[in-house]
């Protein structure tokens, strides 16, 4: 029953998964594997409270499981995010994140989930931004083009330390593995809006407007780069 409810989560049929679990709860009682691959399922459906507790069931089996408690850790924050509950809420999911790096040092997810969650939850809190940066740079020396840490160590030296020359080397680090990466397409259009590269700085505030909620900062962008623009058209011919 296990391998099918395993297969039927390679097709996505999540709820499949979850009959199939549940049977075998049934049959023979709970155990890591049908209760990690619940939460899996029930994640995937968005419904983190419920991830959360098989979770928690699969980690009594064994504590030490690191697919069991990196996948707590996001159960437990994305539930959290859901309804803008407090960081001391979120605090439980970082002690899950930090008892995977007790178990493997070098594991990438965990620490860059304790940087955007320092990140997240300590804007401006010098300690809080330290600590991001700690992981973060972990993060790349162990793989350089991790594009989630190259895109963080940007936002926060712009928004943060407000060093924009150092940031938009992240921002163009990111742009060169995606372009479209979240919304990288905010910060490449200011820093072409600055290097005077209208041209660049209008494809990606367009850009960022088919995504995102109106940006008065972009709007500007995008209009002072079409004016300028239509300048440089005006003086070639």
């Amino acid at each position: 029953l296990l391998g099918t409810a395993q297969n039927a989560y390679e097709l996505n049929n999540y709820q499949k998964v979850i009959e199939i679990t549940n049977k075998i709860k049934t049959i023979h009682g709970d155990d890591i594997s049908s209760a990690a691959l619940r939460g899996d399922a029930f994640y995937e459906m968005k419904e983190f409270d419920y991830a959360r507790n098989n979770f928690y069931t699969a980690l009594k089996f064994d504590g030490n499981d690191i697919h069991v408690l990196y996948w707590l850790g996001r159960s437990i924050f994305e539930y959290h995010s859901k309804f803008n509950m407090t960081i001391d809420h979120n605090y439980e999911a970082m002690t899950y994140f930090e008892r995977i790096l007790e178990l493997e040092p070098n594991n990438v997810d965990a620490m860059l989930e304790l940087g955007v969650y320092n990140y997240s939850c300590y804007v401006n809190d010098i300690v809080g931004d330290e600590l991001s940066f700690e992981y973060f740079d972990k993060v790349l020396e162990i793989d350089k083009d991790n594009i989630r840490a190259l895109y963080y160590k940007g936002k926060i030296l712009h928004h943060i330390h407000y060093n924009e020359s150092e940031s938009y080397q992240y921002f163009k680090a990111v742009e060169k593995l995606d372009d479209n990466y979240l919304d990288i397409s905010y910060y490449l259009s200011f820093y072409y809006f600055e290097q005077e590269k209208f041209n660049e700085s209008l494809k990606h505030a367009e850009s960022y407007l088919k995504e995102y909620e109106i940006d008065l900062d972009i709007l500007f962008y995008q209009i002072y780069s079409l004016h300028k623009i239509g300048e440089t058209k005006e003086a070639i011919m």
